[in-house]
């Protein structure tokens, strides 16, 4: 159907060159050959453009703008980037002799590595740093911009942007930081809902539910968890614990889609550390100081995409670690098996020690 050079130039030459045709001069240069790869450039680039349409009008093909607007029949959108959450005690130079106020907006930053951008965070509430002391009581602090930028570890923001805060410091990993939903993941909830449609209250319902809202990348239903009429519904994100403010918008969500009667619960899973330790042995040409970084990213990586109630599995950490560019090999001492986890239990990276 949609043709190539090649195939369109052979079927030019054979309705130019019968037995009967005078046309004889096929060599480069010559009027009728470049007469004949004109045309076919062109036609090539007409069929091109033709199956580019055929596929944006179908789920399977379409991308960007066209996969909105296919998702859009059904009434589903594309999830939005959200901004990573996190808590940061702020600090000054000498103890205070009595209570300061700190109001909202404060600007914190990570330090910036090598050629990296750093990450700004704003404080989102008013705080103090009580007489005596020269620490603020933790106060809630969120990423600048959405995505997964700001799923930093803790102790990463570790410098003030703003006058008359002379230190500050994240007391747990900022988390809830996604990017905007990709065509993949999109087009897959949206055959997900096209090929299993909503059956008025399953647990394939909250699930789908529940994975709708921006923030949510995994999602486990138990029914009647609490008792008759119950549905319990465990959500994660793609840096551990989901903050309060994403269990009550996917609760508000479900509230609006639930069958009339049931008593539905959105809750955080229960957080099980995996501490991990691995020495490397680097590649000719790269030096292991210059992979800590990279590989304590990937397995942190790795251990934050396990669903919830699944198994970090040592291949799966050692998969992440030969992932990286420059290692050759490396041993991981710790932990010394797969780390199987409960059904309403999610997998948070602990302590990654690389050497």
């Amino acid at each position: 159907m949609f043709r190539k050079f090649t195939e369109i130039a052979q079927s030019l030459v054979e309705g130019i060159f019968s037995a009967t045709t005078k046309i004889t001069d096929l060599n480069p240069g010559s009027i009728i050959r470049t007469l004949i790869e004109g045309i076919s450039d062109i036609q090539e680039k007409f069929y091109v453009a033709l199956k580019w349409s055929f596929d944006q009008s179908f789920v399977l093909g379409a991308t960007e703008e066209n996969l909105d607007k296919k998702a859009a029949e059904w009434g589903l959108t594309r999830k939005k980037a959200t901004k990573a959450v996190t808590v940061c005690v702020l600090e000054k130079a000498s103890p205070v002799s009595i209570d300061t106020p700190i109001g909202a907006g404060i600007l914190v930053t990570t330090t910036p590595i090598g050629g990296s951008e750093p990450v700004y965070f704003v404080t989102t509430e008013a705080t103090i740093i009580p007489a005596g002391s020269q620490y603020s009581n933790p106060v809630v602090t969120e990423c600048t911009v959405a995505g997964l930028i700001g799923n930093v570890m803790t102790g990463e923001i570790n410098l003030s942007a703003s006058t008359g805060i002379d230190g500050v410091s994240n007391t747990s990993h900022a988390s809830g930081g996604t990017d905007t939903e990709s065509d993949d993941d999109f087009r897959a909830r949206i055959l997900e809902l096209l090929r299993t449609p909503v059956r008025g209250g399953t647990k394939a319902d909250y699930e789908y539910w529940a994975l709708s809202v921006s923030g949510v990348t995994d999602a486990k239903c138990y029914p009647l968890n609490r008792g008759p009429g119950t549905v319990d519904v465990l959500i994660n994100t793609t840096s551990g614990v989901p903050p309060a403010i994403l269990l009550q918008a996917v609760a508000d969500y479900i509230e609006t889609v639930r069958p009339i009667g049931a008593d539905v619960d959105v809750v955080a899973p229960n957080p099980i550390t995996v501490d991990v330790t691995v020495t490397l042995q680097a590649k000719t040409g790269y030096l292991v100081v210059d992979l800590v970084e990279p590989v304590r990213d990937a397995i942190d990586n790795y251990i934050s995409s396990v669903a919830i109630g699944d198994v970090v599995r040592l291949t799966g950490i050692g998969n992440a670690v030969i992932d990286v560019s420059g290692v050759l090999d490396y041993v991981i001492i710790s932990p010394a098996a797969n780390v199987t986890l409960g059904n309403t239990d999610v997998a948070v990276p602990g302590v990654i020690s690389v050497e």
